[in-house]
């Protein structure tokens, strides 16, 4: 990591990223947008499944969590792999992997591994229920864990209906940023003089932790956690609102009672808005569907960039839901430069999200292409690992190494 301006914050950086799927690779990107080396570590025989899972060898969501890093091609099984994997932690200062507990150690690269290859580094790590605890042998993916989190009970309707499903992969996001969390703040406390540590996100501790409020009123008051669908016990109306238009929708919020009348206000204070029993945010609550119902009266009526335009006026909280079409066309986004392209090799052009941090005086963040499996095979081995050119020449030859055509060598 650097000081000063006209530098990246994490440029000289140097990270080993062993993850796959969403959170050990979306901590290597959060590092790699703010100048970190990494280097993701993958084979043809053990690939990334986000990158294959369309039949290629690139996606779309593999494109976007791993832009701008470099691959080593090594298949981490294979008996000539060591020496590689070897030089490779030493390399690193920070390691990354999310994979099943246990595999790490089986590689002769867990935590004491690397202590004893290179006892100034740091390993993060992420597994579904933990390294540790009866469930540690379970495996999965955010979804997997918003079942035994609690989240797709609270998600459902309070209307006796199971939970109606979604396609998010919360928490995977979210436990890959407090990755990269552990590891810059594990960096900044070695720089004060702390030593190298391990550091852990259980991806269901990840989630479970945002729904202290939840579990602390259940605590207190039993059965006062509920399916709360699109409602919340802030206020009322409070949800996802239909708009004139072909699946079109806006989200509105009344937190308390000058929301409330402001919002009438907005809606040209309808008569049924004016009933007094609605005037308090505990009436609102007792007849949330009646409110809900009013609310969506209105909202028909327009456009959800309009709903939403005339609720932000009078201070309500309110955004139109937006689908990836109406993203790429946002002024708001363009104008703050968040939209970004690339050239992606295997699928083209494309336009993806910017990093949401941004400084005075530092460097617009890089945005490249994802890599090809072994892209930099050759480069990284002779290069940064100072390996001879004949020893990567027989790695390549037993399959140990793998490289593509695009390589430099």
């Amino acid at each position: 990591m650097v000081d000063g301006s006209g530098s990246r914050p994490l440029e000289g950086l140097r990270v080993a990223d062993f993850g796959h799927g969403g959170v050990g690779v979306e901590c290597g990107r959060m590092l790699a947008d703010f100048g970190a080396d990494v280097v993701k570590v993958e084979s043809r025989s053990y690939p990334d499944f986000l990158r294959i899972f369309m039949g290629g060898e690139v996606t779309p969501s593999f494109a976007s969590c791993s832009r701008n890093k470099r691959c080593l091609g090594l298949d981490l099984k294979h008996p000539d792999a060591r020496e590689v994997v070897e030089r490779l932690v030493a390399w690193a200062d920070v390691l990354i992997e999310n994979n099943s507990t246990g595999t790490m150690d089986r590689l002769g690269i867990g935590w004491q591994d690397v202590r004893r290859l290179n006892p100034k580094a740091v390993l993060v790590s992420s597994q579904l229920m933990g390294s540790r605890g009866i469930q540690a042998a379970w495996t999965g993916y955010g979804p997997t864990i918003q079942t035994a989190g609690g989240l797709s009970w609270l998600w459902a309707f309070d209307d006796g209906d199971g939970p109606p499903g979604n396609n998010a992969v919360h928490p995977d996001h979210l436990a890959g940023r407090l990755c990269a969390i552990g590891a810059l703040a594990t960096l900044i406390g070695m720089r004060r003089g702390s030593l190298p540590a391990h550091v852990e996100v259980a991806q269901v501790e990840s989630m479970v932790a945002t729904l202290g409020d939840v579990l602390l009123a259940e605590a207190l008051e039993p059965g006062a956690a509920r399916p709360e669908g699109n409602d919340s016990p802030i206020g009322a109306p409070w949800g996802v609102f239909p708009c004139a238009g072909e699946d079109r929708w806006c989200v509105v919020c009344v937190r308390h009672d000058d929301d409330w009348a402001a919002l009438r206000k907005a809606m040209d204070c309808p008569e049924w808005a004016a009933s007094p029993d609605l005037a308090t945010t505990d009436g609102r609550l007792a007849q949330r569907d009646r409110v809900n119902s009013g609310l969506a009266s209105w909202t028909r009526t327009l456009g959800s960039s309009e709903a939403q335009d005339r609720c932000q006026s009078v201070g309500v909280p309110a955004g139109r839901v937006t689908n990836p079409f109406d993203q790429l066309e946002d002024h708001h986004l363009m104008e703050r430069g968040f939209l970004v392209e690339i050239d992606q090799t295997g699928l083209g052009p494309m336009v993806l999200e910017g990093t949401c941090i941004r400084g005075s005086a530092m460097p617009e963040p890089p945005c490249g292409p994802a890599p090809l499996i072994g892209e930099h095979s050759w480069s990284f081995c002779v290069q940064d690992l100072q390996m001879e050119p004949d020893r990567v020449t027989a790695l390549l030859a037993s399959g140990a190494l793998e490289q593509v055509a695009t390589d430099e060598g």
